[in-house]
C-alpha cells in the first residue's frame, strides 16, 4: 500500500500502528525506526510526522485497537492552500531545541496556520518556527485559540502551565490555550468548526476531559484577539486568539506534562488573583510566592480604559445567549 500519510496532531488514544516504514523511492527506513506495535498516545510521533510528512510511505499493515476513547483517523495530503508563506523546511537544530524538555520539544513539529492581520490563512510553519522571536519580529502570525471554561456554579476553570513549557511556564493562565493545526478538520472556517475541534483536543490533552463532555456546538466563539508577547529572549508569542467560552460540569485529569496545577474561580477570586499579578517568566513553584499571568489572559480579563474587561461582560451573560456578544472583527491589541 503506497500512500502519503500524515499525522498532524498527538492522538489522545490507544491506537496502535503495526508497520515497518520506509521511503518508497529508495526502500530506506526513516528515523526514528519503527517495526513493532507503536501507541499513539507518545507526544514523539510528532518527530516521525514532521520527518514523513507528504513523504510516500510503503505502510504493510495497519491495525485498529478496538478499545479506543477517541476516533481516531489518518489524514493523507491533499493539495494545499495556493499560499506564497509555507513552513520553513529547515529541519530543528540543536541551538533551537537547548534547554527544552524531551516532551515539550517533540510537540514543537507539530503545524500551526498562518495568517495575516485579518485572520486569512496564507499559509503554514512550525510551532517552533511561529515561536522564535526572531521569526515574530519579521511578522510571523499564527492561529490560536483560548477556552474560558465555566461550570455550572459559574466558576471559571484555570490552570497554571507546567514548569516545562516553552513560553510563559509556571504562568496562571485560562482553562487551556493552543493552536488549531494545519489539516482540514481544523482549518474549517464555518462556525468557526475548526478552532472549536481543536479546543475539544487540547482539553483532552492538558486537562483529561473527555470529548463526550465537549460538544461542539457547546462552544462559543465571541471575539478574534491580536496581541504579541515575549515570553524571554529566544521565544514569544504573536497570534490571533480565537475567545472561546463553554459552561459544563466536567471530569478533570489534568497533564503534568502540561499543567501544574488548576483551580476553579469565582469572580471576586479571579480579580484578586489578577490585581497582583505580574507578567513574565513565573518561578519555581515556593521560590517567591509571587503569581504570574500569562499576557493574553491578563489582556481578557483587565478592563482597558475604564470599561469592563471583556471576560467580565461575558460572564455575566453566563446562561444566556451568548451569541448576542459575539464579535469576530480581530481586535488588535498590538
Amino acid at each position: 500500500m503506497h500512500k502519503t500519510l500524515r499525522f498532524p496532531f498527538y492522538l489522545p488514544c490507544t491506537l496502535r500502528l503495526e508497520a515497518v516504514v520506509s521511503t518508497q523511492s529508495t526502500g530506506r527506513r526513516l528515523s526514528p525506526l519503527f517495526s513493532s506495535t507503536l501507541n499513539l498516545n507518545n507526544p514523539f510521533i510528532n518527530s516521525f510526522a514532521r520527518s514523513t510528512s507528504r513523504v510516500p510511505l510503503k505502510v504493510p499493515s495497519l491495525r485498529f485497537n478496538t478499545n479506543l476513547n477517541y476516533t481516531p483517523s489518518f489524514f493523507y495530503s491533499t493539495t494545499p492552500i495556493n499560499t506564497n508563506h509555507t513552513r520553513n523546511s529547515n529541519k530543528m537544530t540543536s541551538e533551537h531545541l537547548q534547554k527544552i524538555d524531551a516532551y515539550q520539544a517533540a510537540l514543537m513539529n507539530e503545524e500551526c496556520i498562518l495568517v495575516d492581520e485579518n485572520d486569512n490563512v496564507i499559509g503554514h510553519d512550525s510551532k517552533l518556527n511561529c515561536h522564535l522571536n526572531s521569526n515574530i519580529q519579521k511578522g510571523l502570525l499564527h492561529r490560536a485559540f483560548s477556552v474560558f471554561l465555566f461550570n455550572k456554579e459559574g466558576k471559571l476553570l484555570v490552570q497554571q502551565r507546567s514548569p516545562t513549557k516553552v513560553t510563559f511556564r509556571l504562568n496562571w493562565t485560562n482553562t487551556c490555550c493552543s493552536h488549531p493545526l494545519y489539516y482540514d478538520l481544523e482549518l474549517e472556517d464555518k462556525d468557526q468548526i475548526g478552532v472549536k475541534r481543536a479546543a475539544q483536543r487540547k482539553l483532552g490533552h492538558e486537562l483529561g476531559i473527555p470529548p463526550s463532555q465537549l460538544p461542539l456546538d457547546a462552544f462559543s466563539c465571541l471575539a478574534k484577539v491580536h496581541y504579541k508577547a515575549e515570553s524571554n529572549g529566544k521565544w514569544g508569542e504573536h497570534e490571533v486568539d480565537y475567545i472561546l467560552l463553554i459552561q459544563k460540569d466536567v471530569d478533570i485529569t489534568p497533564n503534568p506534562e502540561e499543567v501544574a496545577d488548576v483551580k476553579w474561580l469565582d469572580k471576586d477570586e479571579l480579580y484578586t488573583m489578577i490585581q497582583n499579578a505580574k507578567l513574565g517568566e513565573g518561578k519555581e513553584v515556593g521560590d517567591s510566592g509571587e503569581v504570574y499571568v500569562t499576557p493574553w489572559f491578563k489582556l481578557i480579563v483587565t478592563p482597558s480604559g475604564g470599561d469592563q474587561s471583556l471576560l467580565e461582560k461575558w460572564w455575566s451573560f453566563l446562561g444566556s445567549d451568548l451569541k448576542s456578544l459575539q464579535d469576530l472583527r480581530v481586535q488588535h491589541y498590538v
